[in-house]
């Protein structure tokens, strides 16, 4: 739901399997938020294939400070992403800000996991970008993945614990 719809059902999107697909176009290969509210909990990604030049992004967690709204257990594994715009893993928190409601509403987004990832083209493996002087965003966690093809380093901002385990970027 978005903003106050979101926030009065209080009803999170969840217990989502997303597999065996593939995703060609798009802001990413599965996109949470914007409009997130309500929140999004146990969200499952596995065995997929993503790639294209007119894909944005493999995973992208989008919200503001005016959305509210807690992202908890997104798990992503065995995904095969050939070519990306943008980033593998994308987190941004200030999407589309609504200034009428800046900073009334913050978000959560916590215990992300992608395990046995890996890509051939992007221009960054890893964006996340919390909200200064909050700890918003945390326990981001990538194992086992290999990503070639990365034009730029990674773009971490405002963002809590990020654990990386036998990753290996270009």
């Amino acid at each position: 739901g978005r903003d106050f719809d979101g926030r009065r059902a209080n009803a999170p999107i969840e217990n989502v399997i997303i597999r065996n697909c593939f995703m060609r176009k798009g802001h990413g290969g599965v996109s949470m938020g914007s409009e997130i509210s309500g929140g999004c909990r146990n969200i499952f990604i596995e065995n997929c294939q993503m790639s294209s030049p007119e894909l944005d992004r493999a995973i992208l967690i989008k919200t503001n400070n005016s959305r509210g709204g807690i992202t908890n257990g997104v798990y992503v594994r065995n995904v095969v992403v050939g070519e990306v715009k943008d980033a593998i893993l994308s987190i941004n928190c200030s999407y589309h800000i609504n200034t009428e409601g800046e900073g009334k509403f913050l978000p959560k987004i916590k215990n992300v996991f992608l395990q046995n990832v890996t890509s051939k083209k992007s221009t960054f493996a890893i964006w996340l970008d919390g909200i200064k002087g909050e700890q918003c965003v945390d326990n981001i966690n990538l194992e086992n993945c290999v990503f070639t093809g990365v034009k730029q380093t990674n773009q971490i901002t405002n963002i809590g614990k990020v654990t990386l385990k036998n990753v290996l970027i270009n």
